[in-house]
């Protein structure tokens, strides 16, 4: 029997061409045992009715929390899906479309090693080709992630491999292994959950692997942090390190931020506003606070 494979996608402001695209392209996939679950974290829209016509085992949930963000949208989605039978869980941004043999794909990774939790393909940039993942790692000394060639042109050669760092773009999890970790943190609220997870799912015994085809485009046509996105990207990596790093590791990863990330990513900020919610949530970080936050 082929395996029951729920896709839970969370939005928030997303236009209805956006999701429009995501779903059309999710439609043309030639995987028949799955169910796509929209989860619904922003104010709901006229249209958003219409979303999911015709399309079989499809469903539609307001957030009864209200807007939990990625993660706690997520785990509202895995609750459901675990619920109701699933067997993996696709974890995909609204912002992406899919090649039609993305899930019979993924899912074939997990055949290779019983302990691989996680799965996820190379994505791209609209211009499909210019790399957004294509392998990834997370630095334990210093405390950053690194997706090597990002916005660079996808190289002839790549190899299938396991990686320390795999984004939940677009991710094909086992539930057995979700139920293990307990799902997504909710103290990010957005950022960072993915590889909190990451570490969570390794802690377990589990395995993270990279599927070197190009089967998902994130439409996503700027790598410059807003200042919402700034902000839990000053703060969130201290969460992380607070909760998966152990002396003496913890202390290098904290200089990291400084020496390191702090540098490049006021490269990265949009605007004046935005650098200054980067710092506000470097000095948030250091406080220990987590949870929503909202820039002024």
């Amino acid at each position: 029997m082929t395996p029951n494979i729920w896709i839970i996608t969370v939005i928030y402001s997303n236009t209805q061409d956006e999701l429009s695209d995501l779903i059309n392209s999710v439609k043309k996939m030639d995987y028949q045992n799955y169910s796509l679950l929209l989860i619904n974290n922003g104010p709901t829209q006229p249209w958003h009715n219409s979303l999911l016509a015709n399309i079989p085992n499809s469903q539609f949930i307001n957030n009864p929390n209200g807007n939990t963000g990625y993660a706690g949208g997520n785990n509202v989605g895995i609750h459901h899906a675990i619920n109701h039978g699933a067997d993996y869980i696709l974890l995909l941004n609204p912002d992406t479309t899919v090649k039609p043999t993305l899930l019979k794909d993924l899912l074939e990774c997990f055949s290779k090693d019983k302990n691989i939790g996680l799965a996820l393909p190379i994505i791209t940039f609209p211009d499909k080709k210019k790399v957004w993942y294509a392998g990834g790692y997370t630095s334990r000394v210093w405390g950053f992630t690194r997706s090597p060639g990002i916005n660079h042109q996808l190289p002839p050669s790549i190899q299938d491999r396991y990686v320390s760092f795999a984004p939940t773009c677009c991710a094909l999890v086992s539930t057995r292994a979700l139920q293990q970790t307990g799902f997504f943190d909710e103290s990010y609220f957005l950022y960072f959950e993915d590889t909190a997870l990451n570490f969570s799912l390794v802690k377990h015994g589990y395995k993270l692997y990279f599927h070197a085809k190009h089967l998902v485009t994130h439409n996503k046509k700027s790598t410059k942090l807003s200042p919402l996105e700034a902000y839990y990207y000053g703060r969130n990596p201290f969460i992380l390190i607070r909760q998966h790093f152990s002396w003496p590791l913890n202390w290098t990863a904290y200089l990291g931020q400084f020496i390191i990330r702090l540098p490049r990513n006021i490269l990265r900020v949009q605007n004046t506003k935005a650098l200054i919610q980067y710092l506000i949530g470097i000095k948030d970080g250091i406080l220990g606070k987590t949870g929503k936050h909202w820039p002024a």
